[in-house]
């Protein structure tokens, strides 16, 4: 109920633009459902622009025209959800190796394996 008051007290001088931070964290699914359909009654009904922060993508999705993605305090990401999605190709995993040669052995086996789509050596 706080975090519904809190979205209330934010509309009572009737803003064009409402910041909120995790609004549905800790809801059960029925609390979360409701107040996501709040937030875009906001947008859409009363011509607020709702920024908001998230770490559930869905919700994400579920609500915004863009998304922008920060890692470590820089933006690697900023476009519509759809394209946002489209650009997955699946897990990216990082190795660090200080030898040139071990890295060229490394590389040949993990590309032996079926499961793995891409290997890529950087200098």
């Amino acid at each position: 109920m706080k975090r519904w008051l809190e979205i209330g007290r934010g509309m009572l001088h009737d803003p064009i633009v409402l910041f909120l931070d995790e609004p549905t964290l800790k809801f059960d699914a029925q609390t979360r459902h409701t107040t996501r359909e709040c937030i875009r009654q906001l947008n859409e009904e009363m011509d607020v622009t709702v920024l908001l922060t998230t770490h559930d993508i869905e919700e994400a999705d579920a609500l915004s025209d863009r998304v922008v993605i920060i890692d470590h305090g820089e933006i690697v990401a900023f476009d519509m959800p759809s394209a946002l999605k489209a650009q997955l190709v699946g897990d990216i995993v990082t190795l660090t190796v200080t030898d040139d040669e071990e890295a060229a052995r490394l590389a040949e086996t993990l590309g032996s394996y079926p499961w793995i789509t891409a290997v890529r050596c950087t200098g």
